[in-house]
């Protein structure tokens, strides 16, 4: 149970758990106030990554697939259906950034999958068991 608050944001009882199952307006709006504040700590992490510098004309960021995904999909009930998750960096080593993806009936599991052979783990082809299929999630890799 994550009791974590955040004061900065509005954030100052119950805690970051029980903010995700208030389905009020006012919780909506903290939410969307602590993800953003998410994104921002995300994009300082890439941007520190991008200016460490990691063979000839790469960066560290290029070198390494950074993910970054969320515990809900619908704001407020766990649903974990259409979950967000950004895939940043990677470049170098076969990531295909600068796109949305959206694949249909497959679960983050491949994700995972992608993530596992990016890691260089080719015998992977499956992770969890929410998933009846297999694969790395089409598209994002060029491996």
């Amino acid at each position: 149970n994550d009791g974590s608050l955040y004061p900065w944001l509005g954030l100052n009882a119950g805690g970051h758990h029980t903010l995700s199952h208030d389905s009020s307006s006012a919780a909506s709006a903290t939410r969307a106030d602590l993800y953003r504040w998410y994104a921002e700590r995300f994009a300082h992490l890439l941007d520190l990554m991008a200016a460490v510098p990691d063979g000839e004309g790469t960066s560290l960021l290029d070198n390494t697939m950074v993910l970054w995904g969320s515990e809900i999909g619908t704001g407020w009930n766990h649903n974990i259906e259409n979950v967000p998750f950004i895939v940043a960096g990677g470049r170098a080593r076969g990531v295909r950034g600068g796109r949305y993806l959206r694949p249909r009936g497959m679960h983050h599991n491949r994700l995972l999958v992608s993530a596992a052979q990016y890691m260089g783990l080719s015998d992977i082809e499956s992770y969890g068991s929410t998933d009846t299929g297999s694969g790395p999630l089409p598209g994002l890799l060029s491996l």
